[in-house]
């Protein structure tokens, strides 16, 4: 029903939408808004484990925060293909996997990305060409992995990075490199 009227509201420039369940089919219902720039839904989805395709999402999608998705299948993967996301954020359970991977070429506008309590997370690796333009990096009470990404260094624009609530042997690997 939700996911039916949603499909009329043409003008929607932003959607947040908290519960629990999320319909399964929020975001392709929110696919030909052609205005809708932030989507935040949180909660866990009826039924589906992993987001749909990236052609499936609204095309001119800048933000998205994912929080309580539990999600199965790594989310980089769909989300690093939306030409135009500028701002990342999975929050509190949005992704319940042990590794997640941002492929080269992946992400090609992102400035801003947020990692927070993300607990099963061991593994994060980041290959060379991802994120070129990375401005903002933010992980929080990942529990986890043990260092930041070998992969990172080849982000160069990257300038504000902050680490809170990490275990200390996951700071100590990280200052070192």
């Amino acid at each position: 029903m939700l996911s039916k009227s949603l499909k009329n509201l043409s003008s929607l420039v932003s959607f947040k939408l908290t519960g629990n369940p999320v319909p399964t089919d929020i975001i392709t219902a929110l696919s030909g808004h052609k205005h809708l720039h932030v989507l935040y839904p949180s909660g866990r989805s009826s039924k589906r484990q992993q987001l749909p395709n990236s052609n499936e999402f609204p095309r001119n999608l800048t933000k998205i925060t994912l929080q309580i998705s539990a999600l199965e299948v790594d989310p980089m993967e769909t989300l690093e293909k939306l030409q135009n996301l500028r701002v990342l954020r999975l929050l509190h359970g949005a992704y319940a996997g042990r590794q997640m991977v941002c492929s080269a070429g992946g992400f090609l506008r992102l400035q801003q990305l947020q990692l927070k309590c993300l607990r099963p997370l061991e593994n994060w690796r980041v290959e060379e060409g991802a994120m070129p333009v990375l401005i903002h990096l933010s992980i929080a009470r990942c529990e986890e992995p043990k260092m930041l990404p070998q992969g990172l260094r080849y982000v160069t624009t990257l300038k504000l990075l902050e680490l809170v609530g990490m275990p200390a042997a996951f700071r100590d690997k990280s200052s070192r490199k």
